[in-house]
């Protein structure tokens, strides 16, 4: 801001006209605002976590216990129900949550694509043919108004011979190639085509995880409205066989307290 305004106290100073001031002005804020075209490049945080934990601090109780082995994608298997999987695989490829999270994964890994191909020199190459002619009878009446309205000026043996071969007069046909051949490449000086895939591509795994937490959010779900549904299933039959019981309870009671006759 200091350099502006020394260059503009400068500039009133030697009389410049209005036009070059303004013109001057432009060009210094054009390079004065390059350097901060692409801001620095971006590092991912380091998370603090504690260098060991003790999992036996508390009343020294065995805590739980991790592993590294990944987690099983059809975990639900284990409940060994054909129903539960059936309804699972159908939760997978029908749930609309799940199709519109796997169509916008899709766009992400496009729009990827796209970015990265910047980083890369561009060719591009079109082509065409056309076959066309001129009307002939055009052209013969051309030649015919000339040998009519020129005869004076062409002679008479001339213009007579000209009207005579207009009927011969043809157009031929006419054969047009076109072709064409570009190549452009970016120079990534101020680093906006690397800025823009590093973009793409974190973008991609946000969409990749949040589809995956869509879909274990939709799969556990299912799984607990499916067991709770089975429970109060099996509850219910527990509490029709009690009724049956007690049924029975009473008409044996009321048996045992009839008086035999």
């Amino acid at each position: 801001m200091t350099h502006f305004l020394t260059f503009w106290s400068h500039a009133v100073k030697t009389g410049r006209s209005p036009r070059a001031l303004m013109l001057g002005g432009a060009s210094l804020a054009v390079v004065l605002s390059l350097p901060g075209c692409v801001g620095p490049k971006y590092h991912k945080p380091d998370l603090w976590s504690p260098s060991q934990y003790d999992m036996h601090a508390r009343s020294r109780q065995a805590g739980s216990q991790t592993t590294t082995d990944a987690p099983d994608p059809s975990w639900w298997k284990i409940f060994n129900d054909p129903t539960l999987t059936s309804l699972e695989t159908r939760l997978a490829s029908q749930n609309l949550d799940i199709q519109r999270a796997t169509a916008q994964l899709a766009q992400s890994r496009a729009q990827l694509m796209m970015a990265g191909a910047e980083r890369f020199p561009g060719l591009s190459a079109s082509g065409s043919y056309t076959r066309s002619q001129y009307s002939t009878k055009s052209l013969q009446r051309i030649l015919s108004g000339v040998a009519k309205n020129n005869a004076t000026a062409l002679g008479q043996e001339r213009a007579t011979l000209l009207d005579q071969s207009v009927g011969d007069a043809t157009v031929p046909l006419l054969n047009q190639w076109k072709y064409s051949i570009d190549a452009q490449y970016e120079v990534d000086l101020w680093g906006r085509v690397a800025r823009q895939y590093e973009a793409a591509k974190a973008d991609l795994q946000a969409t990749d995880e949040e589809r995956r937490g869509i879909l274990i959010a939709q799969q556990a779900d299912m799984a607990n409205d499916y067991l709770t549904l089975r429970g109060l299933q099996e509850q219910l039959r527990i509490t029709r066989a009690n009724r049956d019981t007690q049924a029975q309870t009473l008409s044996l009671a009321g048996s045992v307290r009839r008086p035999v006759s």
